[in-house]
């Protein structure tokens, strides 16, 4: 079950290995040596804890510079929606009102994993 919206944003600044996590993943992402360790972290937490896995998906949003393609900042989003999209759209969507620059990295999502109501909604807050 999700949580508030509030509980998702600036959750770096309340989990010390949150930030730690993050800053690690944006380093790789800005370097090019993206790390498959904390790839598969990510695509853990996305199948045991949701609400973790969101967390850190919305923190590398609100650390993230300019130079940090929204390609690449999709991904924790995309792994979440696949597997707990019914339960968590309406929580990202409004993200999407707190967060400006996530529709634009919503847009990078395929979605060929993600349940086709989900994707429908998403189409619909995406282009926000």
């Amino acid at each position: 079950m999700p949580f508030p919206v509030s509980m998702y944003l600036k959750a770096h600044e309340r989990d010390a290995k949150l930030r730690v996590f993050c800053d690690e993943w944006l380093l790789g992402a800005l370097t090019g040596g993206a790390d498959v360790g904390h790839e598969s972290k990510i695509a853990s937490l996305a199948v045991k804890d949701p609400n973790a896995a969101l967390m850190c998906a919305v923190s590398l949003v609100e650390l993230a510079g300019e130079e940090v393609a929204d390609e690449a900042l999709a991904g924790p989003f995309e792994l979440v929606l696949a597997k707990h999209g019914a339960d968590f759209i309406d929580v990202v969507c409004e993200l999407c009102r707190a967060l400006p620059r996530l529709p634009r990295i919503l847009s990078c999502i395929w979605g060929q994993h993600i349940p086709r109501p989900v994707m429908r909604k998403l189409e619909l807050f995406r282009s926000i």
